[in-house]
Formats: structure tokens, C-alpha cells, sequence
């Protein structure tokens, strides 16, 4: 949910981290190595013609991102 945050502990080694927003997902491979805090930050943002799309059709497509956080 918007502006929740969630935490997974995990053991080091490879990893995927795969957000999904039912009409497009992302998967990131990932090392952890022992000792890291890992901290990502995911978006829903509109494509180039999402607005025309609800608008026209009633929905429209909304593409998720995956960024480090800093």
C-alpha cells in the first residue's frame, strides 16, 4: 500500500526481488552479502498514454519501478 513499508530478512547469497502491480512487473538479481541493509523504494508511474487510455477506455496501463534508497 502507498507509503507502507515492508522488511524481509534474508539470508546472504542471491536473490530476486520481483514487485509486480498486476499489469507489469520487475524482477532485480540481487547479492547480499552478510552484514548488508538493503533498501528499495518502488513506483507505479503512467506510461505515455495512460491518461488517454482511462480516459477513452476507463483504464490505462501503469508501469512499476524499482529504485535503490539511499
Amino acid at each position: 500500500m502507498y507509503g507502507h513499508t515492508v522488511t524481509f530478512p534474508v539470508a546472504s547469497g542471491r536473490h530476486k526481488l520481483r514487485v509486480d502491480n498486476t499489469w507489469n512487473w520487475k524482477t532485480l538479481d540481487l547479492h547480499i552479502a552478510p552484514g548488508d541493509h538493503l533498501k528499495f523504494l518502488t513506483t507505479n508511474r503512467p506510461g505515455r498514454f495512460t491518461w488517454f487510455l482511462i480516459g477513452t477506455l476507463g483504464a490505462g496501463p501503469i508501469y512499476v519501478s524499482i529504485q535503490p534508497d539511499l
